[in-house]
């Protein structure tokens, strides 16, 4: 409670300049038909949380800016008390755009899919053939382990699996 109060009397000004930056970049990039992805924090203290997302996706259309989920950073902050991936996929799965795939343990994200405890399966309904799916792992995985990983997630239903 005490850390909410804080952050509802830094985030306006914060929010406002995002919003503005948004709305700045939103003529060119749907003059050049790009969709810019305002991508879910791992830190309760940055913008957007789920209401700043609200917002900032209520004053731009669909074709111009959607939700970037990140998965690790959901999991981290959903294990210290803030919204999880359903949450965040209720409110505003229909403007999902992309997606940062890695797992998550205790508070260690960038990892292998199947190392931790993500949901993945909770994001098909979500899934259009357009929505770019991006691996954003740690350094250090080797090819196979790194094809085991997506295996994981095409049998989750999350991409297709890899050619052999």
């Amino acid at each position: 409670a005490r850390f909410e109060a804080g952050r509802a009397r830094w985030r306006e000004p914060y929010l406002a300049a995002a919003l503005d930056s948004l709305l700045r970049l939103a003529d060119d990039a749907a003059r050049l038909g790009v969709q810019l992805g305002l991508e879910t924090r791992e830190f309760a203290r940055e913008i957007p949380d789920l209401d700043d997302m609200a917002i900032l996706l209520d004053a731009l259309p669909p074709e111009v800016a959607g939700m970037w989920l990140d998965t690790g950073h959901v999991a981290v902050t959903a294990r210290l008390g803030r919204p999880s991936l359903r949450d965040w996929l209720a409110h505003h799965g229909d403007r999902l755009i992309g997606l940062h795939l890695h797992d998550c343990l205790d508070l260690r994200d960038h990892l292998l899919p199947g190392q931790g405890d993500v949901h993945f399966a909770a994001l098909t309904p979500y899934l259009t053939p357009n929505t770019v799916r991006t691996c954003e792992l740690d350094w250090f995985y080797t090819p196979a382990e790194l094809r085991a990983g997506v295996a994981r997630l095409a049998a989750a239903g999350v991409c297709t699996p890899l050619a052999s």
